[in-house]
Formats: C-alpha cells, structure tokens, sequence
C-alpha cells in the first residue's frame, strides 16, 4: 500500500462521498425485501438499553450479564437506547435464526465486537423504519485465549442479512466495519461504514441487492476472501446505490465481482475493482476513478447494457 499518497487522495474522496449519500436515500414507503426472506415476528422481546444496564419485558431466550446481552433462542429482539460500553451476542445452541431489529440504538464496545453473532443459523439485522442505529467500537480488542476473532464491528460466523428502512452507521476504529465469515447479504437500508480497515467483508461471498450503501475505508471497500472453493469468494452488486472511498481496491473479490445492477461510485487509491477470475459487468451504472487500473483481473467482461465511465471518460469494454 502506498500509505503516505493514499491518505491525501482519501480526504479529498471523502467529500464526494458526502454528497452521494445524501442523493441517495430510499423512498419511505419502501417494503421489506419479501420473497424468500423471513420477517420478524410481530411481538419481538423488547430490549431496553440504558448506558451500562440492559432491561427485557420477556427474559425467555436472553441472558444478561452487566453491560452484555446473550440471545440463547432463536427469535425476534428489538433493541433500543444507548450502550456506552457494553455488547450484544447472540449464541443459539439450535442455530435456529434470529432477528435483531434496531430501533434507535447507540451500542459502543471499548475492546470488542459491539455485535457478535458466534451462532446462529442466520442472522438478520433489520433496521426499523425512521430510525438511526450506531455501532462502535474501540481501537484495541482484547480476545479469548487462543482466539483472533471477532475483530469487526458488527462480526457473524452464521449468515448475515441486513434489511429494512432504517439507518445503521459503523464506526470501525479497530479493524473491519462489517465481517461475516459466511455470506454477507444485503437487502435495503441505509448503511455507512467508516473503518480504519475494510470496509465490508464476506468469506464465502457478499452481495448487495438494494439499499444505499457508503463505505469510506483505509483497506478495501467491499470484499471476499474464499479462496479454496470456486464458486465462493465472489462479490456481487445486483441494485442499490453504492459509494465506495478506498484506500487499496475499492471492490477485492478471490475469485468474481459480478455487477448486474444498481449505481455504483468507486473512488479508490489501488485498483477500482479487482478479482483473480472474473469481473462481469452486465449492467447499472458504474463509475471509477482512480490512481491506478479501474479493472483488475484473469477476465474483464461487459455489455452495453452497463453505463461505465473510469475517470471521466466513457468506458468500452
């Protein structure tokens, strides 16, 4: 990485990141994905944070211990108030799924991952409309004996889904904004991440579906890391409304970043987007700028149903 350079492209990135998130907020009255995707249940546990307590009208399913919430059962939990040093972990010895559903929320974690998922069949963060859910943690973790992880912001082993109208901010001091070892899904909402690392990560892949997603971010924007399966480790833009500041590659996928949708703004250090495989652009509006190649990869695809201009100018492929 070239350190000293990126930084300045970076402050100058960050303005144009601004005025994109605000031109790209979703309409009110937009649904919850439906199809295939479960919904949370209509009586939740209601959970009440309050500084450093944390009070439930229904304790089945939950532990609490000080500052740390557990959800032991699979189920729909609805959180808000403000955590200033406390966390939310949810271990399903069933791994059945679990739904958190933030409701206006302020969780901050000193040393850890203020949400943790380490079992769970899925795990679906909903975002309830018109509110605004922040999620921070401190720039040193201390982690069990033996272990390296969790060491993002918001970290699933289990598949993680993230829908609704709301807004969620990550505010990632120590490593990664968002991390899940499985697949990262992305249904709507209006996430920012800003992270001293990458921005958002899924091993096994990460797709973006709808939603207005910003992610300003030191390492790589979104990425995937599978590297023994190939057909894992892939990214994949299919709608929504995505900004990207990196200071490495504004999308890193081992093997294929696929784009059959949404408007995409990558302003990034290294490559705009890079894959060992594949990169198919098939169609939305993608725009790159960069100080390096805007398409890195074995294989750059597209099709004149995609609008892509790389520095200004109209790209062909």
């Amino acid at each position: 990485m070239k350190k000293i350079s990126k930084i300045a492209v970076l402050l100058a990135m960050a303005f144009a990141l601004a005025f994109t998130a605000v031109a790209c907020k979703a309409p009110d009255d937009a649904p919850l994905p439906g199809g295939d995707l479960p919904q949370p249940s209509e009586s939740p546990v209601n959970v009440t944070l309050s500084q450093s307590t944390i009070s439930v009208d229904n304790s089945t399913g939950v532990s609490i211990s000080g500052s740390t919430l557990t959800v032991n059962a699979p189920g729909t939990y609805k959180l808000s108030g403000e955590l200033t040093n406390g966390r939310i972990i949810i271990d399903t010895l069933n791994k059945g799924d679990v739904f958190l559903v933030l409701a206006g929320v302020n969780i901050h974690c000193n040393n850890s991952s203020p949400i943790y998922c380490k079992q769970a069949k899925n795990l679906y963060i909903v975002l309830e409309k018109d509110t605004e859910n922040r999620v921070s943690d401190g720039n040193n973790y201390i982690f069990e004996p033996g272990l390296d992880e969790p060491d993002a912001t918001v970290f699933s082993k289990d598949d993680l889904f993230i829908m609704g109208q709301g807004s969620l901010i990550v505010d990632a001091n120590y490593r990664d904004g968002i991390t899940g070892k499985d697949d990262v899904n992305i249904e709507s909402g209006n996430i920012t991440v800003d992270s001293v690392n990458h921005g958002i990560k899924g091993k096994d892949s990460l797709e973006i579906k709808g939603g207005n997603v910003n992610v300003n971010a030191l390492g790589d924007g979104l990425k995937a890391t599978q590297d023994n399966d190939a057909t894992l480790g892939f990214v994949e833009i299919r709608g929504g409304n995505v900004a990207i500041v990196a200071g490495d590659e504004g999308i890193q996928a081992y093997t294929q970043v696929i784009i059959s949708g949404g408007n995409i703004n990558i302003k990034s250090a290294d490559d705009g987007v890079k894959s060992e495989q594949l990169i198919s652009v098939s169609g939305g509006v993608l725009t790159v700028n960069t100080s390096d190649s805007a398409f890195s990869s074995a294989k750059v695809e597209g099709s004149a149903e995609a609008t892509v201009t790389v520095n200004g100018n109209k790209y062909s492929f």
